[in-house]
């Protein structure tokens, strides 16, 4: 199949925070600017300024398959306007919604006091391109309704420090109540010694080993009836752009991840819905 982007960059982070200025912050400029009565070119808007400063990293491992023609922000601002367009004319994905695992996502806009924060972490590791990313998920729960609300995914390639710093970061944002971190063969080690990294840094950093004792692909599907319908345990923010496309393409296989973004999500799914009742 043609795709317009062959492989995306190594720092989808932020792309995620360009989109999020493409949805939000490119509209009221150009309105203003025009209100104004001046020309707007796409240089002088807020996303593309962002580009500009970050454009080093934020191209580093993309590869597009005409870049003399169409500029990588050129095809991220394309695909930030319509996803589904984007992936049926510009990457030859002919999916419908029924070919979907995951085809009911409810999303959330208002994050609510009651919330009890949880987190899950796939302590994959390296900066190679050959390495997979690291993922690290945190969701709200509703303790009434027994809900989860996603409001952090941070899915990129880091070496054990970045990772055990990204952990201590998030946790004196959310204090979460435990972080469900799979420790099969050496990542209990880790485990362990991040623990011991975050006391020293003065955070107590509850991670809860969780021993994976069936492959991935199995745990993912396991998400399916908690995610799509009416009644869906499992809620998402619209900006959250890498966990939603790796839910959109589940589960073909990708060259850029192996969906380590769901992989995190399970994990963070299991502590909350298993621990939240003690709180």
């Amino acid at each position: 199949h043609f795709k317009a982007v062959e492989r995306w960059p190594d720092r989808m982070d932020l792309w995620e925070q360009c989109e999020e200025l493409m949805r939000n912050d490119d509209g009221r400029f150009e309105a203003e600017e025009k209100k104004a009565g001046k020309h707007v070119p796409v240089e002088v808007l807020p996303s593309f300024r962002f580009y500009k400063k970050n454009k080093k990293r934020m191209e580093r491992g993309a590869e597009t398959s005409w870049p003399k023609v169409r500029s990588l922000y050129a095809l991220m601002r394309a695909r930030a306007q319509s996803r589904k367009a984007f992936g049926t004319e510009m990457q030859g994905e002919p999916r419908t919604d029924e070919d979907r695992t995951f085809k009911d996502i409810t999303f959330w806009v208002q994050r609510l006091q009651q919330w009890v924060f949880f987190g899950g972490c796939d302590p994959s590791m390296g900066k190679s391109e050959n390495s997979d990313p690291s993922a690290l998920v945190v969701g709200g729960f509703d303790l009434e309704h027994r809900k989860l609300h996603v409001v952090e995914a941070g899915i990129k390639r880091r070496v054990a420090s970045k990772l055990e710093a990204d952990l201590i970061a998030l946790q004196q944002e959310y204090n979460c109540q435990a972080w469900g971190f799979e420790n099969n063969n050496a990542y209990e080690h880790m485990r362990t010694s991040f623990i011991d990294g975050a006391l020293r840094a003065g955070v107590t950093l509850p991670l809860v080993g969780v021993t994976a004792t069936v492959g991935p692909e199995v745990r993912i599907d396991t998400l399916e009836p908690i995610i799509n319908g009416l009644d869906s345990k499992i809620v998402f923010h619209a900006k959250l752009v890498q966990l939603l496309d790796e839910l959109s393409t589940w589960p073909e296989k990708q060259t850029q991840h192996h969906y380590d973004g769901l992989t995190a999500l399970h994990l963070c799914w299991h502590v909350a819905s298993t621990r939240a009742g003690g709180i």
